[in-house]
């Protein structure tokens, strides 16, 4: 069968979830770098983000639907949508959670100030950040509140701890690390996953 080819930049959470799905279902895979705003990059994702997927004749982007895609095509490994109805409801409503709040606050408005700085003379724009810190703490305790009595999310392993924790360890990366002391079920969750499969690919690269 074709290679899977995920397509994307080693660092990025979304891409990072997308290559510890695949490690969960036991699908090798290559990460391809693409070359951002390209025509060869706008072919694989029409809005330029990442990842794109291929395999084979299928091209995918959307990390939900990659992952969905790896669930659903590849035999064993780990079910990350469960089937229990609950469970999958739950699973759905904490990948929203993470893409809907703490990716815009926690990435966007906090992370990428430190990986691409547009401050004066290069730096950090710490006004940016400090307005963020308030929604970033905000998103982190709601989430960890609701790991208080359970492993994972759901309650099962699924593929809303993985969305959550690659933007959890992104914040790590940073001198914002310090707001994670407030949220220990998320670092319990961020250190479960470091133990599994997905773990191989749980910390960004640069």
């Amino acid at each position: 069968m074709n290679t899977v080819q995920i397509h994307g930049i080693p660092v990025s959470s979304y891409v990072r979830t997308a290559r510890m799905a695949a490690a969960e279902k036991g699908v090798a895979h290559e990460l391809v770098p693409v070359e951002f705003g390209a025509d060869s990059h706008r072919a694989l994702h029409r809005f330029a983000k990442v990842p794109a997927m291929t395999h084979g004749d299928v091209t995918l982007y959307e990390t939900i639907a990659i992952v969905d895609y790896f669930d659903r095509m590849f035999q064993g490994g780990t079910q990350l949508f469960p089937s229990d109805d609950l469970a999958h409801v739950r699973t759905m409503e904490f990948i929203s959670v993470a893409t809907s709040y703490l990716y815009p606050a926690c990435i966007g408005d906090l992370v990428l100030h430190y990986l691409f700085p547009k401050g004066d003379g290069g730096t950090p724009d710490r006004k940016a950040i400090d307005a963020a810190i308030p929604k970033v703490k905000h998103g982190l305790a709601v989430v960890d509140a609701a790991l208080k009595d359970r492993e994972w999310l759901a309650g099962p392993f699924s593929a809303a701890d993985l969305f959550v924790s690659a933007i959890v360890v992104s914040i790590a990366a940073t001198p914002e690390k310090t707001l994670l002391a407030d949220a220990p079920n998320l670092q319990r969750l961020v250190d479960g996953v470091a133990k599994r499969p997905a773990g191989e690919f749980l910390v960004p690269k640069t």
